[in-house]
């Protein structure tokens, strides 16, 4: 979450960065992270950090450069394939654990977005997997 915030200050210092904007940009992008899986969306972001969803919206894309609605779906992906390669989730529980109305819908949606469904995504990563070297202890 650290590197995230760090990642906004970087893109960052070359505006000139109001900090109590740069703060609740900084805030918004804690409770993203921290809501993965709920249905959060940029208008209750916008509420619970006590600013307008106009503000947030310009403020948001000035500070990182993409939108609001583009950085919960980079988040939801990263979520996504941190299930997909760390667990033995189906793609049905992962659907359901991140608020997809169905496993369909949510194959749909992952593949419109990395090219690959889901369950071609776990065997491409297993496959690297077995590939990698091993540790030796």
């Amino acid at each position: 979450m650290m590197h995230m915030i760090g990642d906004i200050y970087s893109i960052n210092k070359n505006y000139d960065c109001e900090p109590a904007s740069l703060q609740k940009i900084q805030e918004a992008c804690v409770l993203i992270l921290e809501n993965i899986y709920d249905k959060l969306t940029p208008e209750d972001i916008a509420e619970s950090i006590n600013m307008s969803y106009s503000n947030l919206r310009k403020s948001f894309k000035r500070y990182t450069g993409i939108t609001i609605h583009q950085y919960i779906l980079q988040q939801k992906i990263s979520n996504i394939k941190k299930l997909l390669d760390n667990t033995e989730m189906s793609v049905q529980d992962i659907a359901m654990k991140l608020n997809f109305g169905s496993a369909n819908y949510f194959s749909c949606f992952f593949k419109s977005k990395t090219g690959i469904s889901p369950l071609s995504y776990r065997k491409k990563f297993e496959k690297l997997q077995e590939k990698a070297p091993k540790a030796l202890y």
